[in-house]
């Protein structure tokens, strides 16, 4: 998994493919988007939309299924 910003990837990879099949967690706070994915990547796996809310921690979103999050995480 690789966790960084839109703005951060294309800026140290030149937006390389290199990585495209590694889920992707994006953190990008104060905006309604995870913003322009890196190359050959069509969506995000997590996003970090801020460092504070309801929940104690980082506020994330899953972007996918129950059953696609136990697969990632190795369950059945």
């Amino acid at each position: 998994m690789i966790c960084s910003t839109t703005h951060r990837w294309n800026t140290c990879t030149g937006n390389s493919r290199a990585f495209a099949d590694h889920a992707l967690w994006i953190a990008r706070h104060d905006a309604s988007s995870a913003g322009t994915l890196r190359a050959g990547r069509p969506s995000w796996t997590f996003r970090q939309y801020d460092t504070g809310g309801t929940l104690p921690g980082d506020q994330n979103l899953f972007h996918g299924s129950l059953d696609r999050l136990k697969k990632l995480a190795g369950g059945a």
